[in-house]
């Protein structure tokens, strides 16, 4: 989205009394992105939140201003862990190890959100008038 906020504006107007908008995009602040920059191997490649196509690239705090910014107040934010299932492909995604990081995983994303969540979700509703 090239202009996001007149975008979210547009949302905020439409919306029906009542209506909810549900936002979400990936973490720049992930370990992971923090390491590539620390390594110089800050890549933009053909897919993931790295892929060229990209406009910008958001962590919780400018996510939420953004939406806020834009006419809403935010209700709810919450957070998912990588993937690991999808990583490990369909033979070790769903094994009992890969289960177990999981969970170790989601409870880091808990604690920490600002450093370990993969993406995030925002539900918000229109600002009074």
């Amino acid at each position: 989205m090239r202009d996001r906020t007149r975008l979210l504006q547009e949302i905020a107007a439409s919306l029906k009394p009542g209506g909810l908008l549900i936002a979400s995009t990936r973490n720049i602040a992930l370990f992971v992105y923090r390491f590539l920059r620390l390594s110089e191997r800050f890549d933009y490649g053909e897919r993931g939140i790295l892929d060229k196509d990209h406009v910008h690239l958001f962590t919780v705090s400018n996510f939420k201003s953004l939406i806020e910014e834009a006419g809403f107040r935010v209700v709810d934010c919450c957070y998912t862990p990588i993937p690991l299932e999808l990583i490990c492909g369909p033979r070790l995604g769903k094994s009992r190890l890969v289960e177990g990081m999981t969970w170790a995983y989601q409870m880091l994303v808990r604690l920490w959100p600002r450093l370990f969540a993969y993406q995030i979700i925002i539900k918000a509703q229109p600002k009074g008038p």
